[in-house]
C-alpha cells in the first residue's frame, strides 16, 4: 500500500508537492461504524487510506498526479535494451528554467510489513538518480543508490545493508545498468538472485496500475477472462440485482477464425506480416455477450448492443474493482463517475471499503455529490488548483472551516467555485461569443 507521493517538475507540477495516504486520526465521518473500513492498520500507530478523492476544475492537474503514479511505475519496470532509448522526459514547461530541469518522484509503500521509499530523478537523457531505501520508523537503510554521469552516461551503483545481493552479483548489475535504464528492471533481465530486489520489482509490476478506458477489449472479452471464476460471475450479479436491474444471468459465446490457412492471406505476405502484427496466434476471436432478463412474462436476451451504457459501465467499474480487490493493488481511476450514477457508483465505493483489506483506490471526480455519502471521511479529499502561472498545487480540505454536521460537499463546492470565474454574472457576455460567429473571415 501507498504511504505519500512526492512529485516535483513534473507535467503541471512545478514546485514539490507530497500526498499523504496516511489517515488522520481525529477523523471518524458521520458513520463511526465506516470509518475503520476506510483505512488498513499497518503499524501501531499509521493507518493507510484505501481511498482518496482528487477534486478541482478542468485542466486542474487532477490526472497528472495519477500520470506521476504511473510514470514512476514505467520507469521502475521498464527495460531497455538500447542505450539511445530514453523515457519520455515530462518536465513543467511553462518557464525558461524548469523546462530544462530535471523531474522527481518518489514513492513511499508498503510490501506486507516492510516499508519502502523509492526515488527517481529524471532528465532529458538519462535516469540521473535512483534510490530505494528501507525505511523503520525515523530510520532508514539504503538498499541501493544509483548515479548516472550526465556526459558519459556511465552509472554508479552503491548498495547498502538493506540489500541482499551478493557481493558477486552486485559487479554484474552494475554493468547491466544503461543510464535509461532503473536499477530495478536490469536486475530483472538477469539471472540473479535477490529477495529484496524482486519484491520491490514485482510490486510496481503487479501491484500498481492505471486503469485505462480503453476500448481495445471489449466488455464481452473483459467477462471472457473471468468465465471459470464463479466469484466473479456472482458478484456482477449481485450488483446488477441491488442496482434494480432485472439482469439474472449473462453469457459469452466465442467464435475463432484461424487467417493463416486463407489462400487470400497467403498470396498476399504484406498483408499476412500485419495480420500477425494484430493477432500473434493466427486467430481472430470474436465474443458476443448476451443478458438474460427476467421479465413477468418470462426470461428474455438481449445483445450487449441494446444494454444501456449506464449498465455496460457499472460491470465495466465492478470488474476493475474485483480484481484490485483480489489482487491488492493501488490502482488510479481517472473520472471515476464517467457514465455512472451516483447513487451506483455510491454503493460500489461502499462495497470495495467493506470487501477489500490491502486495496487502494485513487480517482478524480466532477461528481461532487460523492462527497456526500453519510460514511464519507473527510481526510479523503484533496483539490488541486491551477495558479495564473499554470502550476498546480494540491491542498487539504480546511477541516476548521468544517463543522461536523456541515456538508462536505457543499464546502469543496464552494471552493471550487470560488477558483472560476463567474460566468453567469455578466448578461452580455455572449454577446462576445455571438459577435465572434457573425464576424466574417
Amino acid at each position: 500500500m501507498i504511504e505519500s507521493l512526492y512529485i516535483k517538475n513534473f507535467l503541471s507540477f512545478k514546485e514539490e508537492q507530497e500526498i499523504s495516504f496516511i489517515a488522520s486520526n481525529k477523523e471518524k465521518g458521520q458513520d463511526p461504524e465506516m470509518s475503520e473500513f476506510w483505512y488498513k492498520e499497518v503499524s501501531s500507530n499509521k493507518k493507510l487510506l484505501k481511498l482518496l478523492f482528487f477534486v478541482g476544475e478542468n485542466g486542474a492537474g487532477k490526472t497528472n498526479v495519477l500520470k506521476a503514479i504511473n510514470y514512476i511505475r514505467e520507469v521502475a519496470i521498464r527495460q531497455k535494451t538500447d542505450r539511445r532509448d530514453n523515457f519520455q522526459y515530462c518536465p513543467f514547461k511553462l518557464d525558461d528554467t524548469s523546462c530544462n530541469s530535471p523531474s522527481e518522484i518518489k514513492l513511499t509503500y508498503y510490501i506486507d510489513s516492510d516499508c519502502y521509499s523509492y526515488n527517481i530523478v529524471v532528465g532529458a537523457d538519462c535516469i540521473i538518480s535512483e534510490e530505494l531505501k528501507k525505511v523503520a520508523g525515523r530510520s532508514t537503510s539504503r538498499v541501493f543508490l544509483r548515479t548516472t554521469d550526465n556526459e558519459t552516461g556511465a552509472v554508479s551503483i552503491s548498495f547498502g545493508t538493506a540489500c541482499d545481493l551478493q557481493k558477486a552479483t552486485q559487479k554484474e548489475l552494475v554493468n547491466s545498468t544503461i543510464s535509461s535504464c532503473s536499477v530495478l528492471a536490469s536486475f530483472w533481465s538477469l539471472n540473479i538472485e535477490s529477495k529484496v530486489l524482486s519484491q520491490n520489482y514485482e510490486y510496481f509490476r503487479d501491484r500498481i496500475s492505471l486503469v485505462h478506458n480503453s476500448k481495445e477489449k471489449t466488455l464481452a472479452d473483459k467477462l471472457y477472462e473471468y468465465k471459470d471464476d464463479a466469484r466473479m460471475r456472482k458478484l456482477v450479479l449481485q450488483l446488477l440485482k441491488d442496482l434494480t436491474t432485472n439482469i439474472v444471468d449473462y453469457e459469452v459465446i466465442e467464435s475463432v477464425i484461424s487467417f493463416l490457412d486463407d489462400p487470400n492471406i497467403q498470396n498476399e505476405p504484406s498483408f499476412k506480416e500485419l495480420m500477425l502484427k494484430r493477432y500473434p496466434e493466427g486467430k481472430i476471436f470474436h465474443r458476443i455477450l448476451r443478458f438474460a432478463h427476467s421479465t413477468s412474462h418470462g426470461q428474455y436476451q438481449l445483445d450487449v448492443d441494446e444494454e444501456s451504457l449506464g449498465t455496460i459501465d457499472i460491470i465495466r467499474l465492478m470488474i476493475v474493482v474485483y480484481d484490485i480487490i483480489i489482487s491488492k493493488k493501488a490502482s488510479f481511476i481517472d473520472e471515476v463517475e464517467r457514465g455512472i450514477h451516483t447513487k451506483a457508483l455510491q454503493f460500489i465505493i461502499k462495497a470495495f471499503l467493506l470487501l477489500s483489506n490491502e486495496s487502494q483506490i485513487i480517482v478524480t471526480t466532477h461528481d461532487l455529490k460523492l462527497l456526500d455519502m453519510s460514511f464519507m471521511r473527510r481526510d479523503s479529499v484533496r483539490k488541486v488548483v491551477k495558479n495564473n502561472d499554470g502550476v498546480s498545487i494540491i491542498e487539504l480540505i480546511n477541516q476548521n472551516l468544517l463543522h461536523r454536521n456541515s456538508s462536505l460537499m457543499n464546502r469543496v463546492f464552494a471552493d471550487v467555485l470560488s477558483e472560476m470565474p463567474d460566468l453567469f454574472k455578466d448578461d452580455d457576455l455572449l454577446s462576445i461569443y455571438k459577435d465572434i460567429l457573425n464576424k466574417e473571415e
